[in-house]
């Protein structure tokens, strides 16, 4: 089955999000990686993704600031957000930690089938709320 679902990958190491990317493009979705997390929701409002992978620790800015600034756009207020971190919970995870509660988290190093199996999960959710939001109205 061929997907047009949009997702974009942001995380500051380069190597993650090609790896993120080429994964999700041999699933066809329609990736945009960016790898500065202070263009991130720029990016996000202009590309519009139907699924956001965010690293959580990040230089300069981390993956619960730019979760924030999605949730204040609002074309990317209802955009889900995956967080893909190294984070091994041995140190202080500050405040990223409240831009992550409640959201989901995967592990680096990310296998493929745990990534596809989670993207997958996400985007079903939101097309059943899509769908459900659109009969209601």
């Amino acid at each position: 089955m061929e997907s047009k679902q949009k997702v974009l990958v942001v995380d500051d190491d380069y190597r993650i999000t090609e790896y993120l990317a080429l994964v999700l493009k041999a699933h066809h979705y329609v990736v945009r990686t960016e790898n500065n997390p202070n263009r991130a929701a720029g990016i996000a409002e202009s590309f519009q993704p139907d699924l956001v992978l965010l690293d959580a620790l990040m230089p300069h800015k981390d993956g619960g600031e730019v979760a924030r600034e999605l949730r204040l756009q609002p074309i990317t207020a209802d955009t889900p957000i995956v967080f893909v971190t190294a984070w091994s919970g041995n140190s202080d995870f500050g405040a990223t930690s409240a831009g992550i509660e409640g959201r989901s988290v995967l592990a680096k190093p990310v296998g493929p089938t745990a990534l596809i199996k989670l993207v997958e999960q996400k985007l079903a959710v939101r097309e059943r709320q899509t769908a459900s939001a659109l009969a209601s109205a």
